[in-house]
């Protein structure tokens, strides 16, 4: 599984992931979705009007799970123009639906979890039930043991009487390509709190150590909706990452770290959109390499096209990282490390998301999404010169 010097075998993965991932789709607009008497084929109505044109009263905010009519007033006309909830025949979208109950964009946007996030690198702020399957490849990490962020300090210093250490035999000097292999779930309790688990595979070709691979750190948390509207979140998140890798093979820190972070979606105009993060990454444990790690981001996108059931929304987005304590191995010896503290690594990363889904009707909270994109350190300092990125979003 491991790619040694191998851009373009990492290309062509890269490819395949993505051919699978766009085979996964059609899973995602096969969803049900079932009124509170009979179940409703979302495939037997046709598209006729775009999301823009739903008859969904503005303001109104729907929580998946609940019934339809918690969206639409008694009385008021239902899409394809029936009042009716008694399931007798398929949702449809009426073209004469009224204007002044047609919901402009970024209203309709809020209605069954329809907000448009396209961030690749920054955490969504929104909590939501979803799975995502994501790809990784990343090249040049030329610091690895920087504030044992990726990862261990080397465990050649216990035979210096340098230690403890808990990292591989020899002292790395470059992780020439990573490969990571991640699943997320989160399940939203309500509209405000959301828990979360992620299980990634590592596969690493260092320059000096062995090719290895296995499961990476576990990570698990939970999001927090401290405010929203029809057209901002803001959330405070918790992630703990657990020690469940081999440190001595390079695929995990060795140590618990904790990680609070704020998070923000902002919907600055009808197809203009903003996610920014701020989080701490505290290392607990670990050697004396080990600290505390400030990470930032913003990210804005644009909805570019948008159909019936397909979306394209291109991405920008900086994301930096402040190492505000830890060490290194250094470049000579002696000394055997130098000080992280004061290290500033700022990415620049560009993408695409292409969203699959009827967004037109508030009871259908299946849209799923595939995210592609590519990074570059922008700083002399570097995590990782280059990561490649494919990510598949599934939201139910």
């Amino acid at each position: 599984m491991v790619l040694r010097h191998g851009k373009l075998r990492t290309w062509r993965s890269l490819f395949s992931s993505a051919v699978v991932l766009a085979g996964l789709v059609p899973v995602a607009q096969a969803q049900v979705y079932r009124a509170p008497t009979a179940p409703i084929q979302q495939t037997s109505a046709p598209c006729v009007s775009c999301p823009s044109s739903v008859p969904v009263m503005p303001g109104s905010s729907y929580i998946p799970g609940t019934p339809l009519e918690s969206v639409v007033p008694e009385g008021s006309m239902m899409p394809g123009g029936s009042s009716s909830m008694d399931g007798s025949q398929p949702i449809t979208s009426d073209s004469g639906a009224s204007s002044d109950l047609a919901a402009a964009p970024e209203e309709s946007s809020s209605v069954g979890g329809g907000y448009f996030t396209a961030s690749n690198y920054i955490d969504s702020a929104i909590p939501r039930t979803q799975m995502r399957l994501r790809f990784d490849s990343v090249y040049d990490i030329n610091r690895p043991d920087r504030g044992e962020f990726f990862y261990p300090k080397c465990g050649c210093f216990n035979a210096a009487g340098l230690g403890p250490a808990n990292g591989p035999p020899l002292p790395e000097t470059n992780i020439n390509s990573a490969q990571y292999y991640q699943t997320y779930l989160e399940y939203a309790w309500n509209k405000d709190f959301s828990t979360f688990i992620e299980v990634p595979i590592v596969a690493i070709d260092p320059q000096v150590n062995l090719n290895t691979s296995g499961i990476g750190d576990i990570n698990a948390g939970f999001k927090l909706s401290l405010y929203d509207d029809e057209k901002t979140f803001f959330t405070f998140q918790f992630r703990t990452y657990v020690p469940t890798a081999d440190g001595t093979k390079g695929l995990g820190t060795e140590h618990v770290s904790l990680e609070p972070a704020l998070l923000l979606y902002k919907q600055l105009a009808p197809k203009l959109f903003f996610e920014g993060e701020v989080r701490d990454w505290i290392a607990v444990g670990g050697s004396n390499f080990a600290g505390n790690v400030l990470r930032y981001g913003a990210g804005l996108s644009v909805l570019a096209y948008q159909g019936c059931n397909f979306r394209v929304q291109p991405v920008a987005e900086v994301v930096g990282w402040t190492f505000l304590s830890g060490q290194e191995s250094g470049p000579d010896i002696p000394p055997p490390w130098v000080s992280a503290k004061g290290d500033t690594i700022v990415n620049g990363k560009l993408g695409v998301r292409f969203g699959f889904g009827n967004l037109a009707l508030p009871g259908i909270r299946n849209q799923s999404d595939i995210g592609i994109s590519y990074g570059r350190a922008l700083t002399g300092e570097v995590l990782y010169k280059d990561i490649i990125r494919a990510e598949l979003r599934l939201r139910f």
